[in-house]
């Protein structure tokens, strides 16, 4: 596989017209490999979730579940002048929870490898201090570093319905991304993207970030997503011409009335970023210390009767303080989060209005609602250490009530929401070796 992902960079980067003196003249292709193996415990203190078994349902089957991985990643990176580009594939061994909607005696033990990314990019200007940048292909990108779990929602959510995650805050996007910065205080990203994640259904958004003070004591950001602005199969993101397919009409507002609702929206997301250090003259912060960040994003910007028609239960916003430890951690991370939604917090099997409940019956009517969990999941929280030893090993805990979901068979992340309130949590210690 190495050798095969060594081929396809050269074959990118490389011209057909390579001379032997390029490589005399130091302009020869350059290569590096890198990667990382990571393993993590996690243990399920309390959940509510809820399980189908015959005859009845299940809710403490998840309170004391333990779940594992072990992860290795391997990176080839290529450099040719202008040209870079990048494969990376992902290997890992899995112990998840059992699948609620089958069997709640059990859990999955999974093993997967899959490709990570796989892109090329292009640099205008000056090789070491570029104008701007063209990137195609499958690759990661993230606007929020500071991020732990919650939070990064312009890319990590969903827009009828409207949904959240929680985890890393790198999103791995396919399509192109244009980077800028003109002028030099002010940094434009543009995205033309196509969807491969959740039952794809390739439709192509368009969307837009503008950052101001990146790298500086104060950062402000704005974005935008048009989400599945150009459709391929239409029936299916706005299935008006068969309704029966999503389940999509609903009777709403008076007798008679019939609401049709699309996957396509408007996602808008606004974040600020301040490193308290600016005002502090000590050695003994690090280098996260003392940094504030905060974020909110609207799912979607146009009402519907029935399911969305109170614009401030599509609005997710989060707020995460760095606490300081006079160097003895790398971060000490404490993240907040409230989601008014009443809906579960799920992609709805690829309808565009909320589908089912918590008891995973079919939800026809607005009116129906989910059950109590609707209000009792808003609040969300999330605290995170990390250490470096002998620099390239890390280990970090966490203690959350966050977005928990696992992953499936293939590495993607399980659909179903596992945590219910803010009194439902996990822990989880880690440890990662990176080359």
């Amino acid at each position: 596989m190495l050798r095969t992902a060594a081929c396809l960079i050269a074959a990118t980067i490389a011209p057909a017209h390579a001379a032997p003196h390029d490589t005399a003249a130091g302009l020869a292709p350059s290569f590096r490999m890198s990667g990382d193996v990571s393993a993590e415990l996690s243990y399920v203190v309390n959940s509510s979730d809820t399980a189908l078994v015959p005859g009845s349902y299940e809710t403490t089957y998840l309170s004391g579940m333990r779940m594992s991985s072990l992860t290795g990643v391997l990176r080839l990176n290529g450099t040719y002048q202008k040209l870079d580009a990048e494969v990376s594939v992902v290997g890992a061994q899995l112990i998840m929870p059992p699948d609620p909607t089958r069997s709640t005696q059990r859990r999955n033990k999974y093993s997967f490898n899959r490709l990570l990314t796989a892109y090329g990019a292009y640099s205008f200007g000056d090789a070491d201090a570029p104008q701007a940048r063209l990137s195609i292909g499958y690759f990661p990108f993230s606007y929020s570093g500071q991020t732990r779990s919650l939070g990064s929602y312009l890319f990590r959510s969903g827009t009828y319905p409207g949904y959240v995650f929680s985890g890393d805050s790198t999103a791995y996007l396919a399509g192109l991304h244009f980077e800028t910065s003109l002028p030099g205080i002010l940094r434009h990203d543009l995205f033309l993207t196509t969807e491969v994640e959740w039952d794809p259904q390739y439709d192509v958004s368009l969307s837009y970030l503008a950052r101001i003070g990146v790298d500086k004591p104060f950062e402000f950001d704005a974005g935008v997503f048009f989400d599945r602005l150009v459709p391929v199969y239409s029936f299916k993101t706005s299935p008006e011409e068969l309704p029966h397919l999503n389940g999509t009409i609903i009777e709403a507002g008076g007798e008679g009335d019939t609401v049709y609702y699309t996957k396509q929206g408007v996602r808008l997301m606004g974040r600020f970023r301040a490193d308290l250090k600016h005002f502090f003259t000590s050695e003994r912060f690090s280098p996260q210390d003392l940094v504030v960040y905060t974020e909110a994003a609207l799912l979607g910007v146009k009402n519907y009767p029935g399911f969305y028609d109170d614009v401030t239960e599509r609005v997710p916003a989060m707020i995460g303080f760095n606490i300081p430890t006079a160097r003895i951690l790398d971060v000490l991370s404490v993240e907040l989060e409230y989601y008014g939604s009443p809906w579960r917090n799920d992609p709805s099997h690829a309808r565009p209005k909320p589908y089912e409940n918590y008891a995973y019956e079919t939800i026809t009517y607005a009116s129906e609602g989910t059950g109590w969990r609707g209000t009792r999941n808003d609040y969300k929280w999330h605290v995170y250490a990390q250490r470096t030893l002998l620099t390239h090993i890390t280990v970090s805990a966490r203690v959350a009530s966050d977005h928990l979901r696992g992953l499936t068979s293939d590495g993607s992340i399980y659909p179903y929401e596992r945590l219910h309130g803010y009194d439902e949590w996990y822990w989880s210690i880690g440890a990662r070796v990176s080359f």
